[in-house]
């Protein structure tokens, strides 16, 4: 499911999927919660096959407008933390979190609680001023580097791995965890 055209799989980007959404239509981007609530209604059509869902969303890039409405409550009380993260960017982070409600409730259905991951990432982080850059790709430093991963499966214990991971593990990680072999042609381990 795209949330912008300029990921959709005419410009290469979404090769080997069966199906693809582009929400919205033309050049907008659309915001987590539209791009959500149809894969949660997707899943509902899952029929018991494997399937296979992904999707890019966009709210925590700059100008990081989409979470405003959060942003008297990070004001009054900021969260703890060894950097100083903008608010703006905060709030985004919180629109998606909330987006993510339903497709949490949708992956509880008792028919395919057994069977299905929720894996969240990112491609990049940001920067807020730590080596005097903000946003991303300006440089290499930690902070644009360092990601995080979190899964949620059912008989997965919650826990924090200490241990560095790179996203090219992750193909190898998902087929591991569904009993499927790596293809050769995969560079990564699970």
């Amino acid at each position: 499911v795209a949330s912008v055209r300029a990921l959709a799989n005419e410009f290469g980007l979404a090769g080997g999927f069966a199906e693809e959404d582009v929400i919205p239509p033309g050049r907008g981007m659309a915001i987590a919660r539209q791009v959500i609530d149809p894969i949660a209604l997707r899943l509902d059509h899952a029929d018991g096959k494997p399937l296979f869902v992904f999707t890019h969303l966009l709210e925590a890039h700059g100008p990081y407008t989409a979470g405003v409405r959060y942003l008297p409550r990070l004001l009054e009380s900021p969260p703890p933390g060894r950097r100083k993260v903008n608010p703006s960017y905060l709030g985004a982070v919180m629109a998606v979190d909330k987006a993510f409600e339903g497709l949490v409730a949708a992956l509880d259905d008792p028919r395919i609680a057994d069977r299905v991951m929720l894996i969240v990432s990112a491609d990049h982080g940001e920067a807020f001023g730590e080596h005097g850059y903000l946003e991303h790709a300006k440089s290499l430093h930690e902070e644009l580097l360092d990601v995080p991963l979190l899964v949620r499966a059912r008989g997965l214990k919650p826990r924090v791995v200490e241990e560095r991971a790179g996203l090219i593990d992750l193909g190898p990680t998902i087929l591991d965890s569904f009993g499927q072999p790596t293809p050769s042609a995969f560079m990564g381990q699970s």
